[in-house]
């Protein structure tokens, strides 16, 4: 049997490579028992794992490829998202480069989704407007210079293009399309210009059922109100034609007379439907004629001379044809540089009860014109 003595010698004498231990120590244990007797396997024998280690060998083998398929799918994943970020950050840059100039230039206005109205009064609705060239003349030197000199550069106002996001939305109101939606991007395009785009999605409109006008009587002939409600039966409710025809019907209640005449418009709208009725009611009071004629600002013509120039007189029916006849009329003469008939100014309370208006005819004359003559002969005289 080996001796404890020596073998802490060969203790002491571990720091030789692997190999010499394993040799010296075959050499004197002789057997694998002995050396196992005295722990000494560690140098003859690889070292045994414990059993619990050699079961979960295929498991953890199993777990590296699961793993692995994890992070595949985790890159599905999480793409869509990196993407989505990336996305994010890069239209904060925009919208932050475009914050750092206050005023870029409006390069392009594009308008999708208009059909059933104008574009160009849309477009002339809004206050953003783009950048385009002075004149059609000029469109040929716009393709080489943006000069100022020929080219009209318009600058983005957020204020104003806030605006023009409600004027969108009235403006298809006001002609029918009342469900009408807006919606609105800004591109960056360097060099301190943008594109606006405008989509819009005009939606159905509120469509007239039937018409009316009531209280007007004998006061107009028949081919004086027929068509005159606008919009007609079976077209949008457009707001400014009805607004139109009220002023329309005014004018020629007015040339019989008429002059006081309360005329009021009334829609009645069915949302859920969107039908509407549409209506105008005339009360027509009493028939107006013209009082006293005042003259104004005459120095050098008389008033006789400028009474003839008149196409009415007191007594006569109050007329706005007849009044803008008369001042037609003062103009023609080359007399006056300017020419004004209104209605004199009266009480309020008088102005009620009377159907008698006063007018006033202020003018400005024209100076003289100069006239000179002169004489002289040639040859063809004396032939």
């Amino acid at each position: 049997m080996v001796s404890s003595r020596y073998l802490q010698s060969e203790h002491v004498v571990g720091d030789e490579n692997m190999q010499s231990k394993i040799d010296s120590v075959r050499k004197l244990c002789g057997t694998t028992n002995v050396c196992r007797a005295y722990h000494l396997t560690d140098f003859v024998l690889p070292p045994r794992r414990p059993p619990s280690i050699e079961l979960m060998r295929p498991f953890a083998a199993l777990g590296k490829h699961l793993s692995a398929v994890v992070l595949v799918l985790a890159g599905f994943v999480v793409n869509p998202a990196v993407a989505a970020v990336s996305a994010q950050k890069a239209a904060i840059a925009e919208r932050d480069s475009i914050k750092k100039s206050k005023h870029p230039e409006v390069r392009e206005l594009q308008i999708h989704g208009v059909h059933k109205l104008s574009e160009s009064d849309l477009r002339s609705a809004l206050g953003t407007r783009e950048s385009s060239c002075q004149s059609k003349l000029f469109k040929p030197i716009c393709l080489v210079t943006t000069s100022p000199s020929f080219f009209d550069h318009r600058y983005l106002d957020e204020d104003e293009f806030k605006k023009d996001m409600l004027r969108v939305l009235v403006f298809y109101f006001r002609r029918g399309y009342r469900d009408a939606r807006v919606d609105s991007s800004v591109k960056y395009l360097g060099d301190n210009k943008i594109r606006i785009t405008l989509n819009i999605t005009e939606g159905p409109a509120t469509v007239v059922d039937s018409t009316y006008l009531r209280g007007v009587g004998r006061a107009l002939l028949r081919r004086d109100t027929s068509r005159v409600v606008r919009p007609s039966q079976g077209s949008a409710l457009n707001l400014l034609a009805l607004d139109s025809s009220v002023v329309r019907l005014r004018e020629r209640l007015a040339d019989r007379g008429y002059a006081d005449a309360v005329l009021t418009a009334k829609t009645i709208v069915d949302d859920s439907a969107r039908h509407a009725v549409v209506g105008i009611t005339v009360v027509r009071n009493r028939i107006v004629t013209i009082g006293d004629i005042a003259i104004e600002g005459n120095k050098n013509v008389s008033e006789g001379t400028i009474r003839n120039a008149l196409n009415l007189s007191t007594g006569d029916v109050f007329s706005n044809a007849k009044i803008a006849g008369s001042q037609r009329s003062l103009y023609e003469s080359a007399l006056f540089r300017r020419a004004v008939i209104d209605t004199a100014q009266r009480d309020s309370m008088a102005s009620k009860v009377d159907s008698v208006k006063a007018l006033v005819v202020s003018v400005v004359e024209a100076p003289f014109r100069e006239a000179s003559t002169s004489f002289g002969f040639t040859t063809a005289d004396f032939v």
